[in-house]
């Protein structure tokens, strides 16, 4: 996806779907110049970055290997100028900035988080910019004593999802070591058909917990990917030891012997998938 260099809506995008490719799986992509095939990102004078944005669900799914070439290359890539590097690092310099000026209150001015009203998703709604972007996204700020937990509840649906406990810039939180993000595959459905994630201090003894690790405050991001439409996000707050009572009977536990399992497999799936 190209976009200008601030924002994530883009100029022009290709989807998975409407990409074509080899007898072997393999893509090939032109950006820019002249269109050369059906797999072409056109550019403009604003152009300034190619975004890649794929979604994962398994853990033994592994990312697709990328290189990335000059068409029709008969010298070397051209020195930057003393004009165009002063232009960079000004660039730089007024992102470090504005980040440091905006953030962390940049999400709760703009970017739809309550700051009145932790511990609850805004209505998921899907606009035209994120029908460009290829997936819809919700945050909630939460706070929680010692002694609650929050649920997080809604209807299983089709489509790839994602919730992930994110840091006050909106960073993810330890999730190589820690149970901080679920998907659909890595997710156990209640008898009802909600899935119920538990967002927790310590280990409730539940499969969907999602660790907070310590924290008194955070955000949890909702994304929404491909086909079907987005959920309706429901929470409460409950005592944490009153979770017993505020679950349905048959919501999957675990044993410390299979929370140590879930922790392997998400730290080894982690490491070969980027390392």
């Amino acid at each position: 996806m190209l976009h200008e260099p601030f924002g994530d809506v883009p100029e022009a995008n290709l989807l998975g779907h409407q990409l074509s490719t080899g007898a072997d799986g393999s893509v090939e992509i032109y950006v820019g110049g002249e269109q050369r095939g059906p797999n072409w990102l056109p550019t403009t004078p604003e152009s300034r970055k190619l975004f890649i944005r794929r979604g994962f669900d398994d853990w033994d799914e592994r990312p697709a290997r990328l290189q990335i070439e000059r068409v029709d290359m008969a010298s070397p890539k051209p020195l930057p100028t003393v004009k165009g590097m002063i232009a960079a690092m000004g660039w730089a310099g007024d992102f470090v900035t504005g980040l440091m000026t905006d953030w962390p209150e940049f999400p709760f001015t703009y970017g739809g988080v309550d700051a009145a009203h932790p511990n609850s998703f805004p209505d998921v709604t899907t606009t035209a910019a994120d029908d460009k972007r290829g997936r819809t996204a919700a945050n909630m700020h939460w706070v929680l004593a010692p002694d609650e937990a929050l649920v997080i509840e809604f209807d299983t649906h089709d489509g790839l999802w994602s919730l992930t406990n994110m840091g006050v810039f909106f960073n993810s939180m330890d999730y190589l070591y820690r149970p901080v993000s679920y998907t659909p595959s890595r997710t156990t459905v209640d008898g009802d058909g909600k899935v119920r994630l538990i967002l927790a201090h310590d280990d409730p003894g539940y499969h969907n917990w999602m660790d907070t690790q310590g924290f008194e405050r955070g955000n949890v991001t909702y994304r929404h990917m491909l086909e079907g439409q987005p959920a309706v996000l429901r929470t409460r707050v409950v005592k944490r030891d009153g979770l017993a009572d505020a679950l349905p009977p048959d919501t999957a536990t675990v044993t410390p012997a299979e929370r140590t399992a879930q922790m392997w497999a998400r730290f080894n799936g982690i490491r070969h998938r980027y390392w």
